[in-house]
């Protein structure tokens, strides 16, 4: 009957509904029928859904059986299909068949899937299963799992759960990006509360990106309170270059409106690299209109660097167009020597016929 069946899709997914409906009841003979399909897609998924189908009565033998039996891709999805099934009813003896498996690929794969799982029914009895594990890639891979789902559903109590368990603090920017997309001012809130300032001092810009990629100005305008001025600093720089590459001009105009040159600087330096590697050219028409100065020096330093492998001659003009001379000499030079070791006959050839600027762009001649 399948080869009546001539659309892939249809085909899939008439095979998959059969064959885990069969597996059900003759798991055996249903794996028998997986194995005389061609190699390839439809042969994964059927075996996916034939176990599938056996997890259902017999999870353990229909795990143990994908191991066995399987390989490669086929079994990663097999076991994934085996173990989501598994923890809807029994997700801590799914987890444990899959610690079993720690020390492979299948192990880690089992985990994750199991885990998403757990968290979407419970869970902090998942986190707290993982954080009991013995320490290493498989932990990792399970707490990475629950955090992630849990942080997703529901920040907050992800995140009052990272902050009371030993060990759970590295997970806090996971859940603290996830917190800042659903509801950026209350994950800032929550950091900016944080006693232990490195921790604080880590999430805060993972939360100001995050919100500038939605609203920078209400991003801008939170991080301009933070008291500590490096936090600030960092803060207001993960705004930069996030607003730069989605509205560099925007974000200029509001760096250039912040009250302190060094952070102008420092935070200009952020969105020229966002916009440099996004569109080298409009940020080039942009500068040209700017007035001299530091800020605009660190633009054409930024643009210099975009086009030195691709348009030496070009970079080479705008690092010669920085007004500060030893700044203009050191990005100048860096752009000539990456050229010269690239291509040294048209780096020759182009200095040929620039005399002076030959000492100035090797001033130890």
């Amino acid at each position: 009957m399948l080869g009546r069946i001539t659309g892939l899709a249809d085909r899939e997914c008439f095979a998959t509904a059969l064959l885990r409906e069969w597996a059900m009841k003759d798991p055996q003979a249903a794996l028998s029928a997986c194995s005389g399909l061609a190699a390839g897609e439809l042969r994964a998924m059927a075996y996916a859904a034939a176990l599938g189908g056996w997890a259902h009565k017999s999870p353990v033998e229909a795990a143990d059986w994908s191991v066995r039996h399987l390989v490669g891709s086929n079994r990663r999805s097999a076991i994934g299909e085996v173990v989501r099934t598994w923890a809807q009813s029994e997700p801590e003896a799914a987890a444990r068949w899959a610690l079993s498996q720690s020390g492979s690929v299948s192990g880690r794969v089992a985990i994750q899937e199991v885990m998403r799982y757990w968290a979407g029914n419970d869970p902090e009895a998942g986190a707290e299963w993982a954080a009991k594990q013995p320490a290493g890639p498989f932990q990792q891979a399970a707490l990475e799992a629950v955090m992630s789902e849990w942080a997703d559903q529901f920040p907050e109590k992800a995140a009052a759960w990272v902050m009371k368990t030993p060990g759970a603090s590295l997970f806090a920017p996971e859940v603290a990006a996830q917190w800042a997309k659903a509801d950026p001012g209350a994950a800032a809130e929550w950091a900016g509360g944080i006693k232990d300032t490195s921790l604080r001092s880590e999430l805060l810009p993972v939360i100001t990106a995050t919100w500038a990629a939605s609203d920078p100005e209400a991003a801008a305008a939170w991080v301009a309170g933070v008291q500590d001025a490096e936090e600030r600093i960092a803060g207001q720089a993960a705004i930069a270059q996030a607003w730069a590459e989605d509205d560099p001009s925007a974000c200029l105009d509001w760096v250039q409106k912040l009250p302190s040159d060094e952070t102008q600087l420092k935070l200009g330096d952020a969105a020229f690299g966002a916009w440099a590697g996004a569109s080298a050219d409009t940020l080039a028409a942009w500068l040209q209109k700017q007035k001299e100065g530091a800020l605009k020096d660190r633009g054409l330093v930024r643009l210099a660097e975009a086009w030195a492998s691709d348009q030496p001659q070009a970079a080479l003009q705008a690092a010669l167009a920085v007004h500060d001379a030893g700044f203009a000499r050191e990005a100048a030079v860096q752009v000539y020597n990456d050229w010269k070791s690239r291509d040294p006959r048209a780096a020759a050839q182009w200095l040929a016929g620039q005399p002076s600027l030959a000492s100035f762009l090797n001033p130890g001649l």
